[in-house]
């Protein structure tokens, strides 16, 4: 069985997961904007800022963010 938060974050893509994390460490403010989310320029190549910072924004579907939130230890 997949992991559910796979699938979610794949479902309207194919996405190879090596070739996104190299984008991710060489730059990570475009593959967020790829990825159809909005953060600040001055978080978006801090990858744990620009993170909090789209959940915080509500940016994330609710599932996926309660998801997350269980996977997390949080209710």
């Amino acid at each position: 069985m997949a992991n559910p938060l796979f699938h979610e974050l794949n479902q309207n893509q194919k996405v190879n997961m090596q070739d996104a994390l190299r984008q991710l460490r060489s730059n990570p403010s475009q593959l967020i904007k790829q990825a159809g989310y909005s953060v600040p320029d001055n978080i978006a190549n801090n990858p744990q800022a620009a993170v909090m910072y789209i959940l915080q924004s509500g940016q994330v579907r609710p599932p996926v963010m309660n998801m997350l939130n269980k996977m997390m230890g949080r209710k």
